[in-house]
C-alpha cells in the first residue's frame, strides 16, 4: 500500500468513542451516547450512521483514505503456539467471545514463532465504511493497534502515533485485517459456511440496494410497455378486417371491381331523400269521379285508397259516363312516391290508365276519373 495519493487519515476506535486524525489538520474527538453504543455493540445503527455522518461532515473530513485502528478495548486477541490441537484451541477461543457469531470478524496472523488470533465486531467497520463512502472516502485497512505499536496498553493515540500507524501498515500489510494472513492463507474461520466472509468495504450497501431497485423497476416498466405495444390493435380496424387474410396487393382494386359502383351508390342517396314524401297521406285531397255507367265504381276506388291510408277522399260522377280509359291528374310538385302508389293501384283495377298535367284551377291534389275495369278472369 502506497503512502502517497489521497490524504491519509486514521480513525482510532475505542469502546465508547473515536478519535479522527486528519494528519495535516490535527485530531477530532467523538463520544458515543450510551443509547446508541454500549459495550462495543451498536444499539441503534440508523442513529449511529447519522452521528458519524454529521461528525465527519462538520469537520470537513472528506475524500480521504482511512486506516481504521482498533483499540484493545474493542477486539479480542490470543496468541497460540503451533501444535496439533491448535484448531480446537482456536475454536474454543472464538466460541468463548461474547459476540454474535454472525457479526464477528475472525483473523489469524501467523509468523515464525506463533499464531495471533483476533476477533472483533464487524458492525463498526461496516458502518464507518458506509458513511465514508457517502463522503468520497474509503477505509483501506483495519488494524489492531497493539500489533502495530507493540503494546497492549493503548488508551489513546497522538498525532505522532497516527502517523506511525500509516507508515507501518504500508510496510507490514499482513496486519491489515481486510487481507489474507501473513502465510498467504485466507482465514479458515472466516471461510466457514456459518461465518461471514472477509469484508472488503465496497460501495455503500444501501446505495447499491437503491440502485438495484431502480434498475429492476425500469426493466419491469419497459417489458410491460413492449407487451402492450405488441398486443395493441388499432381501434379503427373492424373485427372482419382483423380476421381477413392479407392481400399481397395491399389496397389495389380487383380487376373485376366496377369503378362506377361507388359513385352510383353515392348518387343514389340524394335521390332517395328527394323521393321521400313531403306531404302526409292524411293531408292528400283526392277526388274520384265515376266515368262509366257502373254503379258505385267511385266508391270501390275510395275503399282501396282508404286501405292505403288516404282519408280526404270525395266521390262523384263525371260529366260523361262513357270513359274508356281511367284518367288521373296530379297537382304540380306532387310527391313521386304517392304518384307511383296511386298509379299502381289504378293499373291493377282498370284496363287503361292515363295521366294528364293538372290545371291551375284544380282544387284537389289528385283527380281520378274511372274508365273500364280490368276484366276479371273466368
Amino acid at each position: 500500500m502506497s503512502i502517497f495519493g489521497p490524504p491519509k487519515a486514521v480513525i482510532f476506535l475505542k469502546r465508547q468513542s473515536l478519535d479522527h486524525f486528519a494528519l495535516s489538520r490535527g485530531s477530532f474527538h467523538l463520544d458515543f451516547p450510551k443509547e446508541i453504543v454500549s459495550n462495543s455493540e451498536i444499539l441503534d445503527r440508523s442513529k449511529f450512521l447519522d452521528l458519524i455522518l454529521k461528525f465527519l461532515q462538520g469537520n470537513k473530513l472528506l475524500k480521504q483514505e482511512i486506516v481504521l485502528t482498533l483499540s484493545p478495548q474493542v477486539y479480542f486477541q490470543k496468541n497460540f503456539t503451533s501444535s496439533a490441537d491448535m484448531p480446537s484451541q482456536l475454536a474454543d477461543f472464538y466460541s468463548a467471545i461474547p459476540l454474535d457469531p454472525t457479526k464477528m470478524i475472525k483473523k489469524e496472523i501467523t509468523d515464525t514463532k506463533q499464531t495471533v488470533a483476533l476477533a472483533f465486531n464487524r458492525e463498526f467497520p461496516d458502518a464507518l465504511a458506509e458513511v465514508a463512502g457517502q463522503l468520497g472516502s474509503k477505509i483501506i485497512a483495519v488494524v489492531p493497534a497493539s500489533l502495530l505499536l507493540g503494546t497492549d496498553q493503548i488508551e489513546f493515540l497522538e498525532v505522532g502515533d497516527a502517523k506511525k500507524v500509516v507508515q507501518k501498515i504500508a510496510q507490514q500489510p499482513q496486519y491489515n485485517l481486510l487481507t489474507p494472513d501473513a502465510a498467504g492463507r485466507t482465514n479458515p474461520q472466516s471461510s466457514s459456511p456459518d461465518d461471514p466472509k472477509e469484508t472488503k468495504y465496497p460501495f455503500p450497501t444501501r446505495t447499491l440496494i437503491i440502485l438495484g431497485f431502480i434498475l429492476l423497476l425500469l426493466a419491469a416498466t419497459s417489458v410491460a410497455a413492449i407487451k402492450l405495444n405488441l398486443l395493441k390493435i388499432p381501434e379503427s380496424v373492424s373485427p372482419d378486417q382483423k380476421n381477413a387474410p392479407s392481400s399481397p396487393l395491399g389496397s389495389k382494386k380487383s380487376p373485376d371491381e366496377n369503378p362506377s359502383s361507388a359513385s352510383s351508390s353515392a348518387e343514389a342517396s340524394p335521390s332517395a331523400e328527394s323521393s321521400a314524401p313531403s306531404t302526409p297521406k292524411s293531408e292528400v285531397k283526392i277526388q274520384v269521379l265515376n266515368g262509366t255507367g257502373t254503379p258505385s265504381l267511385a266508391g270501390k276506388v275510395k275503399d282501396e285508397l282508404t286501405k292505403l291510408g288516404y282519408s280526404q277522399i270525395e266521390t262523384g260522377n263525371a260529366a260523361s259516363p262513357s270513359a274508356e280509359a281511367t284518367l288521373v291528374i296530379f297537382s304540380e310538385n306532387f310527391p313521386d312516391p304517392i304518384k307511383e302508389e296511386i298509379t299502381t293501384l289504378l293499373q291493377k283495377m282498370f284496363l287503361t290508365v292515363e295521366s294528364q298535367p293538372a290545371t291551375p284551377s284544380a282544387s284537389s291534389k289528385v283527380t281520378i276519373t274511372t274508365g273500364k275495369l280490368t276484366p276479371s278472369p273466368e
